[in-house]
């Protein structure tokens, strides 16, 4: 059988250690270990927060997101986790780009890939853009049912035909919850467009 790099490896067989060396590097040799971690290696992580302030429906916006991670002085590119409308309906799960892993600003993994956004976070996303920690279980705006399809409160302005552009009293928005880790996180309930929210923002 072909060496593995000039690996030593050992059998074991009725309790006897039996050492085999190897006397040559084996050019296609692949350890699965190395392989494995090259890929995680050569993996960029993205970073997703939770805004610390809150704001009205008519103020949910990737440029929101963008000035946002400014002022946390993050850098880089990103956009809201919520669902739009421009001439059609877009999801919020079609917003974002298949470029996880994303991570909170401690390091906890919060989803692996798109396919978790479509399902539940791994771990509460409750850290801002300051770093700090959320403790309640405020609203954010969303938008978007389980599985990141939208869904129909979107603070719509009706005059203007605008996703998130209305403030007014007597149109509502669907909203999730700061640090849940059930469907809830984007979808637990619709309140009105005049009262406030936290944006969720993932790095692209």
């Amino acid at each position: 059988m072909p060496c593995s790099n000039a690996r030593v490896k050992h059998v074991f067989m009725l309790s006897v250690a039996i050492s085999v060396s190897c006397v040559a590097p084996n050019p296609d040799y692949v350890d699965p270990d190395e392989e494995f971690s090259a890929r995680f290696v050569n993996a960029q992580p993205k970073r997703i927060f939770v805004s610390t302030g809150m704001l009205s429906g008519q103020y949910v916006s990737d440029t929101m997101c963008q000035a946002i991670a400014a002022q946390g002085s993050l850098g880089g590119r990103w956009v809201g986790w919520y669902s739009s409308q421009t001439a059609t309906t877009l999801d919020a799960i079609k917003r974002v780009k298949e470029v996880g892993p994303w991570y909170d600003l401690r390091g906890n993994l919060i989803f692996r890939n798109i396919a978790d956004l479509a399902a539940r976070p791994l771990f509460p996303i409750r850290v801002t853009e300051q770093n700090r920690v959320l403790t309640g279980n405020e609203p954010i705006w969303t938008g978007t049912r389980p599985g990141g399809i939208h869904s129909l409160n979107v603070c719509l302005d009706a005059n203007r035909g605008r996703v998130w552009g209305t403030a007014q009293s007597t149109v509502s928005g669907d909203v999730g919850l700061v640090g849940s880790v059930d469907y809830d996180w984007t979808y637990a309930r619709a309140q009105p467009c005049d009262q406030d929210a936290h944006l969720i923002c993932m790095e692209q």
